[in-house]
């Protein structure tokens, strides 16, 4: 049996490519955060809305491949090629359903968004933004799904490179439309309209001997009913915790413009960081996934995606708790939004270690297709337990966004308790139990 140093060395070949994927790609973000920065706390204050509304109108669509994901990892280790296409074409047809009501909610943002309490003006804004991106929706989900396909396949060269590709194009496009045509953020979403459809493009140029074979085969839709049992629970739980980071952001709205720039800045850098311990739950989904479809020992890479992860996230906390003013100064050259974040930051540092747990340990259960019972873990861990304290230390106790990431810091402790606990208890009972609740699963 690999000892704990082989099995983290083979977790971290696989994780490295995709924290690095992730990374290219959420820095477009970072990207069109720090240029609209330059445009002035309001800007900025509405790209943040805009931001958390897109995320939460689109996370339950766009998410739902990572049902594909145990499905793809699963078929390798059994060996069972010929179900990819299925499994690929099924979670197609399911996002097309989803395309029209995403639609919907991206045209009447304005709307929402004020109705949600948040200042007119900004919302306006925001809803310009939101409008725009509307032309690359089908191309964002279609991306989703063959970022996941290729992750399970190994294949994160290709996605990387046009990540990277994208960045440049995207910094040229802010350039251009932002600042040289003066169109502002709505210069930002076309921009992202751009990228967004590039690297889509890119990716299936790039891996185009891999992706072939499955997108021109006859899908029979065998795995749709599949795909959707693994996909729903999955994209649920991973969309309550973005809708509740949404929420928080909503919060921090209602304390002002000041406020939700500096709560954007945080967790701007946050989502930065959250893509190496991102890249630990998908390489711990692929590897013990395949070791459930081939009926193997799969605890000890789940062990190692433990440790994998305390370190990468220790190490974190001290960036975070020693250099966040620095950080925050890169976003803005505002004095007091930098002391807003930086105060913030030193909070973070104990979060940023939760959640890393947390989302390794929700990457475990879904390798199990163990989707059910974790959804709830977010529901109580955020709507129950973080944002109605986060509201209350942050609107009634006057802490501000301080309030509000100690609230995400105990929400994140919790649902993290909660995974491994999970984990714990698949371990004590076996495969053979995995196998039973699957089966139960079916047959509901």
């Amino acid at each position: 049996m690999p000892s704990l140093w082989q099995e983290c060395s083979a977790l971290w070949k696989l994780a490295w490519p995709v924290s690095l994927t992730a990374s290219a790609t959420m820095s477009m973000s970072v990207v069109d955060t720090i240029m609209v920065g330059r445009l002035g706390t309001e800007t900025l204050a509405a790209s943040a809305l805009a931001g958390v509304y897109m995320y939460s109108a689109s996370s339950f669509p766009r998410n739902l491949s990572i049902g594909a994901v145990p499905l793809v990892s699963q078929a390798l280790g059994a060996k069972r090629l010929g179900l990819l296409p299925d499994i690929f074409w099924s979670s197609v047809l399911i996002n097309v359903l989803l395309l029209f009501p995403l639609v919907a909610l991206y045209w009447f943002s304005p709307n929402i968004l004020i109705a949600l309490a948040q200042e007119t003006e900004l919302s306006i804004l925001a809803g310009q933004y939101c409008r725009v991106l509307i032309v690359s929706l089908p191309a964002m989900l279609l991306f989703s799904i063959v970022m996941r396909f290729l992750q399970s396949l190994e294949r994160v060269k290709e996605l990387t490179i046009a990540a990277v590709i994208c960045n440049f194009i995207n910094v040229a496009g802010n350039w251009f439309f932002m600042y040289e045509l003066e169109l502002g953020l709505v210069g930002c979403a076309i921009s992202t309209v751009i990228c967004e459809t590039l690297i889509l493009v890119f990716a299936v140029w790039m891996a185009r001997d891999v992706l072939i074979r499955i997108i021109f085969a006859s899908p029979s839709f065998r795995q749709l009913a599949t795909v959707w049992r693994l996909g729903w629970p999955s994209s649920l739980q991973t969309s309550t915790e973005g809708w509740g980071f949404s929420a928080s952001v909503l919060i921090a709205g209602m304390l002002g413009a000041s406020m939700v720039a500096a709560h954007s800045i945080v967790l701007n850098v946050l989502t930065v960081l959250f893509m190496l311990p991102l890249g630990f739950s998908v390489a711990i989904g692929v590897v013990t996934g395949k070791r459930v479809g081939a009926q193997l020992d799969w605890w000890p890479s789940a062990k190692a995606g433990f440790a994998l992860t305390v370190a990468a996230q220790l190490g974190s906390a001290g960036v975070l708790f020693v250099l966040g003013e620095h950080l925050a100064s890169v976003y803005t050259s505002e004095v007091h939004l930098q002391e807003l974040a930086a105060s913030a930051f030193k909070i973070c540092a104990w979060f940023i270690v939760a959640d890393g747990l947390q989302v390794v340990g929700f990457g475990v259960l879904r390798s199990l297709a163990d989707v059910r019972i974790p959804v709830w873990f977010n529901v109580i861990g955020y709507w129950v337990v973080g944002l109605p304290i986060g509201a209350w230390l942050a609107l009634r106790v006057k802490w501000g966004i301080d309030g509000l990431w100690t609230a995400l810091a105990v929400s994140l402790s919790l649902i993290a308790l909660l995974c491994w606990l999970r984990i714990l208890y698949w371990k004590k009972h076996g495969v053979d139990a995995i196998y039973e609740a699957e089966n139960e699963g079916r047959a509901e």
